[in-house]
């Protein structure tokens, strides 16, 4: 009876492994694809022990925003208005 049970197991493994296989193979990945999902670009950075920070840049405006995690307090606040990188960096194209 063990025996049975254990073979079972094997069996329904391979065919959960089978399944997972073939429904991963069909899908694609697709990060910043073209037609306007790529017109923002999200950075993460680690401040301190329980801060965070999230910057946010709009390609199409040249603008950044930041925001910091207080992940002891979970407290999300905008640092500030949003930089105006042309101004900052140069022109630019």
């Amino acid at each position: 009876m063990k025996q049975i049970v254990i073979a079972g197991l094997i069996l329904l493994n391979a065919a959960l492994a089978g399944a997972l296989m073939l429904g991963l193979s069909s899908r694609t990945a697709q990060a910043q694809v073209s037609g306007g999902a790529n017109d923002y670009v999200a950075v993460t950075a680690h401040i301190e022990t329980n801060r965070e920070a999230l910057f946010i840049v709009d390609l199409g405006s040249r603008r950044m925003a930041a925001w910091e995690l207080d992940k002891q307090n979970k407290k999300l606040q905008m640092l500030g208005q949003p930089k105006e990188l042309q101004r900052d960096f140069g022109a630019g194209n």
